[in-house]
């Protein structure tokens, strides 16, 4: 080798370095959110299945454990989850034979409502259903 000429050297300057590890950083921080926006979702999917399955119970109770009354009830199913049902009759079928009470038809409507992530949300079921009035006094 002559005396003014310079040998190429191997390896990585430091700015490369840096640079791969700012790339590599970036990389990560993008999986791990991706990652965590994931599990959100998870747990409102599964937050969601919950309050079906609660209002299709609340749904299969009405005319038994909740009374069929025309106007609104509510309650807790624990400390996530609330129900609200209201009823309204939309027509009334009198029995030819008397002493009988009347039939009603009720629209009824569900709400299974939570909070998640400071946010409120509320599953919603409508259906109809027929039961006899209640007699009066």
């Amino acid at each position: 080798m002559r005396d003014g000429e310079r040998r190429p050297q191997s390896g990585f300057t430091l700015i490369e370095a840096v640079v791969a590890i700012a790339i590599a950083g970036l990389g990560l921080t993008s999986l791990f959110l991706a990652a965590g926006a994931g599990l959100r979702g998870t747990r409102g999917a599964q937050d969601s299945m919950a309050a079906l399955g609660h209002a299709q119970s609340h749904l299969a109770a009405l005319g038994t454990l909740i009374a069929l009354t025309p106007g609104r009830q509510a309650g807790r199913d624990d400390d996530t989850f609330s129900w609200r049902a209201d009823l309204s009759p939309i027509a009334v079928v009198r029995p030819a034979e008397s002493g009988l009470p009347p039939w009603v038809l009720y629209d009824v409507k569900i709400d299974e409502i939570w909070v998640s992530a400071a946010r409120r949300h509320a599953v919603t079921l409508e259906t109809y259903k027929i039961g006899q009035q209640e007699r009066g006094p």
